[in-house]
């Protein structure tokens, strides 16, 4: 029962990054840092919880898979911290598929944004301008065009409860 209660409560932080997110196109650093709290807080309390050193390897497993991506521009500081926050609730194991699933989603969510805008020429030359400028956080003169920003905190909002709800129906 206390590790349902917990996966609410981090349920309840992810939709309210996600809304966060889709709304004004961040996430607050607020509710991540609330969410590591309580994360650790749990694992200290309750022990039917991943435990704290669990924890501790899920968050740096969250960051550490969605940091190139912030490196490379391909997403924003905040969906970085929202990984680990889940990386923190969930430990190691379930961070690694949760990540895997917001991938998927958020692969999907990112092919038919291109595809409703008919920006298949833009996306080429972003991709062919990546590797000269991986880590410049400048923008280059003479750039590609954005094809826009997607509210990730969504897409591991979607993929973690895909993950929490796979695990909970094959306990």
């Amino acid at each position: 029962m206390a590790t349902v209660f917990f996966h609410l409560v981090l349920v309840a932080l992810l939709l309210a990054a996600a809304l966060t997110d889709f709304r004004h196109h961040r996430v607050s650093n607020r509710l991540v840092l609330g969410g590591l709290l309580a994360a650790f807080a749990f694992h200290l309390v309750v022990p039917t919880t991943v435990g704290v050193w669990s924890g501790v390897l899920g968050m740096l497993l969250g960051f550490a898979l969605l940091l190139p991506f912030y490196l490379l521009r391909g997403m924003a500081a905040g969906d970085v911290k929202l990984m680990a926050m889940v990386g923190a609730f969930v430990g190691p194991a379930l961070t690694f598929w949760a990540v895997v699933a917001t991938f998927l989603i958020g692969g999907v969510w990112a092919i038919v944004v291109v595809a409703r805008r008919n920006a298949w020429a833009r996306l080429a030359a972003n991709l062919r301008h990546l590797p000269s400028h991986a880590g410049d956080m400048r923008m280059p003169v003479g750039g590609t065009a954005s094809l826009g920003r997607i509210p990730y905190a969504v897409a591991i909002a979607c993929g973690t409860i895909a993950v929490l709800a796979v695990e909970l129906v094959s306990r």
